[in-house]
């Protein structure tokens, strides 16, 4: 399991190396790179070049460890590419980032944030990605719009995610089956979440629910399950007029609260 893991991870970086692009700002000459013939008749085979690749990224001494398998898998595969990496948490991060910036001198791949990509952009620190996606040297043909709209800023891609989570309700089997409850089906709903959890409380006297000290989350999905997005697409100001959905949830948390 571990061995088909890591794998999975070398996979999922070997598409960040390729998908993930900065550059300092620049202006693009005419005849750039994706423009056809003189670019594909100058490029050099592929292997024949040796390329140091500059990466970075952010995380735990966990993912660190399993990033730097994954580079070794990959510098494998690919000899001529010698990758220089550098990693840190997540302050530090951004404050290497910003003075590397600064002095024209950033990764050739970092992590970013997407509440940072559009910033980055802004000040010319993102290089496009759509030419290599439009001449076929990227193909997402197998991936959703939807996987590619967080990548994008004013229509034009300069990110792909590294991977999607979701949000997700841990239940204890053993409690239902004490219970005798059944499990909920996938598309159940929050009206089945609070009968769900009176009846465990009632049944067994334990907690039904422990909500999230921490709402944020469950309040944007709770807007995305009703069509609607928690802010506006400038993140200026709320996504929605209607608050008694937001409201109706408040009152579930606090009649569950009330029950015990």
């Amino acid at each position: 399991m571990r061995t088909k893991q890591l794998m999975l991870y070398s996979f999922i970086l070997v598409l960040l190396f390729v998908l993930v692009g900065c550059a300092a700002p620049a202006a693009a000459p005419a005849d750039a790179p994706g423009d056809g013939d003189t670019a594909a008749a100058d490029a050099p085979a592929a292997g024949d070049e040796q390329i140091e690749l500059r990466v970075a990224w952010w995380g735990s001494q966990n993912r660190h460890d399993r990033t730097i398998k994954a580079i070794e898998l990959f510098e494998e595969a690919y000899p001529n590419i010698d990758v220089i990496y550098e990693f840190s948490g997540w302050d530090d991060h951004w404050t290497k980032m910003a003075t590397q910036a600064a002095g024209g001198n950033l990764p050739d791949v970092m992590q970013q944030d997407y509440a940072r990509l559009e910033e980055w952009v802004d000040r010319g620190l993102m290089m496009p990605l759509d030419d290599y996606v439009d001449d076929g040297t990227l193909n997402f043909a197998d991936v959703s719009e939807g996987e590619l709209a967080g990548g994008r800023v004013d229509g034009v891609l300069y990110a792909v995610n590294l991977g999607t989570n979701s949000q997700a309700v841990l239940i204890d089997l053993d409690a239902f089956a004490e219970a005798g409850i059944d499990v909920p089906a996938q598309d159940w709903s929050w009206e089945d979440l609070e009968q769900i959890s009176t009846e465990l409380h009632d049944t067994l006297d334990i907690w039904g629910m422990g909500p999230s000290l921490n709402g944020e989350q469950f309040w944007k999905s709770l807007y995305l399950g009703h069509g609607e997005w928690s802010y506006n697409n400038e993140g200026t100001a709320l996504g929605y007029e209607d608050d008694q959905i937001f409201i109706d949830y408040l009152h579930m948390l606090l009649r569950m609260q009330d029950a015990g």
